[in-house]
């Protein structure tokens, strides 16, 4: 098993002793997630990223919105976090309702303050490989691999999900890294073929057990970035029945990193802004 609670517990040790440097100057990040309530699971997310950010020390703030908020209103919030000086990081939790454009209002966040790597900006600097603020997820995926050894370069990687949270910036980030990435569609008759084939196998659909053995060689190794609730357990997008040379589990395998990341990119972002202060 390709465990990632471990690599992700050693990430926030570190972010702990940096907050205890800052704290002596009276200076603690704050993160502030901003969500449109309609998704019950991705609620349970947010509850976990303010677990870890207490246990941390740093500031907190959740804006809870009912399903029915207008765009106006949710741009109103962004734009008011974004010029809130005493905030670093700033999340618009995923998804949101069907009435809301998701990838305009992520552009209302500040590049600076855009720790899930959203915003256009942040996007466009990723595809250039210049990128500060990463997407977390798929910061988690390399995190695992760097620690496991298992090296890029050469190797066919594909991936199951197209999402701009996870499956397109992961292509880019593992194509940077040598490897030659497919991203395969829904709509792919041919998905087992071209999976069978692949060194590494990522799946983020959110379709449990939806990875079996006709899409799997055995020597081939799995990140399972899905995340189902069924019967109030957590379960991944792979059958755990399968044959390979190694996988992530779920949980415990690329979900801690994915909010160890988050509090990292917040790091990143708060030592950016408080040097811009200091600057000016």
């Amino acid at each position: 098993m390709l465990h990632g609670t471990f690599i992700a517990n050693k990430i926030l040790d570190d972010l702990r002793s940096k907050t205890e440097k800052y704290k002596l100057q009276n200076k603690i990040p704050t993160l502030c997630v901003v969500q449109v309530i309609f998704d019950t699971a991705s609620k349970t997310y947010v509850k976990q990223k303010h677990k870890i950010a207490k246990s941390l020390e740093w500031n907190f703030i959740y804006d809870e919105l009912p399903e029915n908020t207008s765009e106006d209103k949710v741009i109103e919030i962004l734009q008011a976090r974004s010029n809130d000086i005493s905030v670093h990081g700033i999340i618009l939790q995923l998804p949101l309702p069907k009435h809301l454009n998701q990838n305009k209002l992520l552009q209302y966040i500040s590049p600076k303050k855009d720790v899930d790597g959203l915003t256009i900006t942040n996007q466009g600097k990723l595809l250039s490989n210049t990128a500060i603020l990463k997407p977390c997820t798929p910061q988690g995926c390399l995190a695992i691999l760097d620690e496991y050894n298992f090296s890029l370069k050469g190797k066919h990687v594909a991936i199951f999900g197209r999402s701009i949270l996870v499956g397109k910036p992961l292509a880019l980030m593992l194509s940077d890294r040598g490897a030659t990435v497919s991203i395969i569609n829904r709509e792919d008759k041919n998905q087992a073929s071209i999976s069978q084939n692949a060194n590494l196998i990522c799946i983020a659909i959110g379709q449990k057990h939806y990875l079996t053995s006709k899409h799997v060689n055995e020597k081939a190794w799995i990140l399972d970035i899905g995340m189902n609730k069924s019967n109030d357990k957590w379960i991944g997008d792979v059958n755990t029945n399968i044959t390979c040379a190694a996988r992530t589990p779920v949980p415990g395998g690329v979900g801690p990193l994915t909010v160890a990341y988050l509090m990292k990119n917040t790091m990143i972002a708060f030592e950016k802004l408080e040097n811009d202060v200091i600057q000016s």
